[in-house]
């Protein structure tokens, strides 16, 4: 059932607004920022999965302090970078503020869906795991207290 901003159903009648993906844009890159480099997994949970040909990529913040963190990497563009299997696929993310968390749909990297798919990974089971291996560099300002613990 759909849910307004204000947390409650809406009323019969009520108009609701469609889910609408993040714009994505490259503004939000801090040009000569201290960057510190961490493993995603530690700060970041990810599970995925598939539908049809589109691939789903549930990622959540571990705690609400690494919000900022999750906001950050999970931008379309910076996503195609980690993950070099999704260059060229329409990338949506999709905001889910009261779980500290984004879905992110890849339009097509499942081609036909699984009966039809020769991938390795044809229900994109993986991907979230990959994900969470990955070693990233981001701004140091995003995790501050977690400097003195990454090597």
């Amino acid at each position: 059932m759909p849910v307004l901003a204000t947390g409650r159903p809406p009323s019969r009648g009520q108009l609701v607004e469609p889910e609408v993906p993040l714009a994505t844009s490259g503004a939000d890159d801090p040009s000569g920022a201290d960057t510190t480099t961490i493993e995603l997994g530690r700060y970041l949970g990810a599970r995925s999965g598939g539908r049809g040909g589109n691939a789903n990529l549930g990622l959540w913040a571990t705690d609400e302090r690494y919000l900022p963190l999750l906001k950050y990497i999970s931008a379309p563009h910076r996503l195609a970078v980690l993950l070099p299997q999704l260059r060229g696929y329409d990338i949506r993310v999709y905001p889910l503020p009261n779980l500290l968390a984004v879905n992110v749909v890849i339009i097509g990297l499942l081609g036909n869906g699984v009966a039809a798919s020769l991938r390795e990974d044809p229900q994109a089971r993986s991907l979230g795991e990959r994900f969470r291996a990955v070693r990233a560099a981001v701004p140091a300002a995003l995790v501050p207290e977690l400097l003195a613990a990454e090597v």
